[in-house]
C-alpha cells in the first residue's frame, strides 16, 4: 500500500511505519494485529478481515482499493463544475474590483481573462459538440422518416388481345399532354398477359405529387398512338380516373391521380374507337 507522509497527505493522514509493521489493537474485533503504517489515533484502525468488511471489497495487504469508473466519473464532473464556478467567480470579482473601463483595457484585461479562457473554450466546445450530436440525430431521424419515393401500380384491363405492349406515360404538367413522350415525367411499357389480357405497369421512386396518366395498347410496338387518315385512333387507349372520351382526349386535370407514399394503385380501362 502506498504510504502517505506528514507533508500534505490527505484522507485521514498517517506516518510512515517501519518495514515490519506497527502493532495495534483492531477497532473492529479487538484482536491484536499489525498495520503497515503508524496510526495517529484520530481514526479507527482495523485488521485485514475487519477492513474487508468495512470497505466491502477484498484487497491484498498493502494494496489500495481501486476506485471504479462509476465513482470517478461523477467526481471528475463535480470537480470540473467546481473549477468552472470558482474561475467564473474570480473573473467576475476582479471585473467588479478594477472597473469596467480598466477591465476592457487590453493591458489589464489579458491578465484577468487568461485564467478563464481555457474554461470558456471548454464550455463552448462541449456545447457545440452536444449541439452537433443533436443535429446529427435529428437529421438521421428526418432522413429515415422522409420517403425516398413512392410506388405506383397502374393496372390496365379491357385489352382486346395480347399483341404488342401496354405503355403508360406520367405527366407532371399539362405541357405535352397526352401524347408527347419527350415531355412526360416518366414512361414504361410492359407485355400483356395472354391468359387475362391484363397488364400492370410498376413505377418505383416516384415523388408524391399529382400526375396525369395515359395508357396505350401499342399493338405494333412503335411507341405511339396510330391513327387512320381521318385522325381516328386505330389502337386502344385510356386515362386515369377513366373519364368519358368524346371526339378528343380529356383534359389534363380530368386524368390527374394523386400519388402518395408508400404505394398508390389505380386501374385504367382501355377503350377502342
Amino acid at each position: 500500500m502506498a504510504k502517505k507522509n506528514d507533508q500534505g497527505g490527505s484522507g485521514g493522514g498517517y506516518r510512515s511505519a517501519p518495514a515490519q509493521g506497527t502493532p495495534v489493537i483492531c477497532s473492529g474485533c479487538g484482536q491484536p494485529t499489525t498495520v503497515p503504517f503508524e496510526p495517529r489515533g484520530d481514526r479507527p484502525v482495523f485488521c485485514r478481515d475487519c477492513y474487508r468488511r468495512e470497505k466491502g471489497a477484498v484487497v491484498e495487504e498493502g494494496e489500495a482499493l481501486p476506485r471504479s469508473r462509476t465513482v470517478l466519473r461523477p467526481l471528475l464532473f463535480r470537480n470540473w463544475i467546481l473549477r468552472v464556478c470558482v474561475q467564473y467567480s474570480t473573473f467576475m470579482r476582479v471585473r467588479s474590483t478594477i472597473g469596467q473601463d480598466r477591465f476592457c483595457d487590453p493591458t489589464t484585461a489579458g491578465a484577468v481573462f487568461r485564467p478563464c479562457a481555457f474554461v470558456c473554450v471548454r464550455i463552448a466546445s462541449w456545447f457545440l459538440l452536444a449541439l452537433g450530436v443533436m443535429l446529427s440525430a435529428h437529421s438521421a431521424a428526418h432522413a429515415e422518416s422522409t420517403p425516398q419515393g413512392c410506388t405506383l401500380r397502374v393496372h390496365v384491363d379491357n385489352l382486346r388481345n395480347a399483341k404488342g405492349v401496354v405503355g403508360v406515360l406520367l405527366f407532371a404538367t399539362p405541357d405535352g399532354w397526352p401524347e408527347d413522350e419527350s415531355k412526360s415525367f416518366r414512361g414504361l411499357a410492359v407485355p400483356i398477359s395472354e391468359a387475362t389480357r391484363r397488364a400492370t405497369v410498376l413505377f418505383n421512386g416516384i415523388p408524391p405529387n399529382d400526375y396525369g396518366i395515359v395508357a396505350l395498347h401499342d399493338e405494333n410496338k412503335n411507341m405511339k398512338l396510330d391513327k387512320n387518315i381521318f385522325g381516328w385512333p386505330k389502337e386502344g387507349f385510356g386515362f386515369a380516373n377513366n373519364p368519358h372520351v368524346g371526339l378528343g382526349a380529356p383534359g389534363f386535370r380530368q386524368a390527374l391521380l394523386h400519388v402518395t407514399c408508400p404505394a398508390t394503385e389505380t386501374e385504367i380501362h382501355i377503350i377502342y374507337k
